[in-house]
């Protein structure tokens, strides 16, 4: 398998908004996550998104996602690829039978003119890192 080469890092937006995703293709059958599920973003950029679940969700696992943002009027509509799995240690350490995972997310399908949108919230917002 070929390793993931990301764009440049793009300006990321940290503020809480929610997200329904789902998992594309056969694997989505194999533990019932073909179900849309409802996440909260930890950020969002213009190149991704990562956010919190409670399933490790394998890399180069390919998902729809559906966000709601405040400076867009209607919802987007996005395919993406997972990257990258981070374990939250911190909430882990206490809570063992129900872990957290950070599932980082590259965008592969989403609209330019989206992409310009999230790019000019990041650049003048007080979210971003």
């Amino acid at each position: 398998m070929e390793p993931l080469i990301l764009p440049k890092r793009a300006k990321r937006i940290q503020k809480l908004f929610i997200v329904r995703f789902r998992i594309s293709g056969e694997i989505a059958f194999c533990d019932d996550l073909s179900k849309w599920h409802m996440v909260t973003i930890k950020n969002l950029s213009s190149s991704g998104i990562c956010f919190n679940f409670n399933k490790k969700i394998p890399v180069n696992t390919r998902i729809e996602l559906n966000i709601k943002l405040p400076f867009i009027n209607e919802p987007v509509n996005c395919l993406g690829k997972v990257c990258r799995i981070d374990e939250d240690r911190q909430y882990n350490a206490g809570y063992k039978k129900n872990p957290i995972y950070g599932i980082a997310t590259f965008f592969e399908r989403i609209d330019n003119n989206v992409k310009e949108v999230i790019d000019r919230f990041a650049e003048n917002s007080n979210f971003k890192t």
